[in-house]
């Protein structure tokens, strides 16, 4: 395994590499990183936090308003091992520790744009946000073409507008992708701030399917594509 992409998978080490390449503006900050039940039961959480662990996926508390922490649930995760139920390589090794870091940009429900990339080169954009506690999501061109490919959350069917600072989220995302080759890279605006949530490598354990199916290899070409950004459909 690409030793970069293991570095890369872990969430707090991933803040180091987002910083180094693209700028500490773009890091959410981080709060605290723990790292045994004792450090867990000592700490005293921030009434507005994002917990999590740094080596699996999928686990994810959001308080919002000094909600209950359930402490228990948070120490089980440091006995997670997501390799050896999803058989990811790059989450192997990875040593088991919870982060704790603000809400990004400061939103409890921001929109999250994620970023398929291949070759240094944005291929696909799936933006995605809540309304009325229901997950919506649109698949976009760079060019903000839209593409009715859904997968896991079905397609909204309506085209929201480009966000302002597309172009750079665009350049944010090819600058981070560019040493690592096919990845996803997960991005929050709100049309003018912009942060890196995490970089993604394999997109649902790689077992999300595209609907409809018959144009599997149409997203599959979409992403795996030679040289330029795709434009048009």
């Amino acid at each position: 395994v690409n030793p970069l992409r293991v570095f890369t998978t872990d969430k707090d080490l991933a803040k180091i590499y987002i910083r180094d390449r693209v700028g500490a503006d773009y890091v959410i900050p981080t709060f605290a990183v723990l790292r045994s039940r004792e450090e867990i039961e000592a700490y005293t959480f921030p009434t507005r936090c994002v917990i999590k662990p740094t080596h699996s996926c999928g686990q994810v508390i959001v308080r919002k308003d000094g909600e209950p922490i359930d402490r228990d649930e948070i120490t089980r995760w440091l006995s997670l091992n997501y390799y050896l139920s999803w058989r990811e390589a790059n989450y192997k090794d990875l040593v088991p520790k919870v982060i704790v870091e603000a809400l990004a940009l400061d939103q409890c429900e921001p929109t999250e744009y994620c970023l398929f990339c291949n070759e240094g080169r944005v291929r696909v954009i799936t933006a995605g946000y809540t309304v009325d506690g229901s997950e919506k999501r649109m698949r976009y061109l760079p060019d903000w073409t839209a593409i009715s490919l859904s997968g896991e959350v079905p397609h909204d069917g309506h085209a929201m507008p480009p966000p302002h600072n597309l172009d750079r989220m665009i350049s944010v995302a090819e600058d981070l992708s560019s040493p690592i080759g096919l990845v996803r890279i997960d991005l929050y605006s709100d049309g003018s701030r912009l942060a890196v949530g995490e970089i993604t490598h394999v997109t649902g354990g790689g077992l999300r399917g595209v609907d409809p199916p018959e144009m599997e290899p149409v997203f599959s070409k979409l992403i795996l594509m030679p040289s330029e950004r795709p434009t048009g459909f």
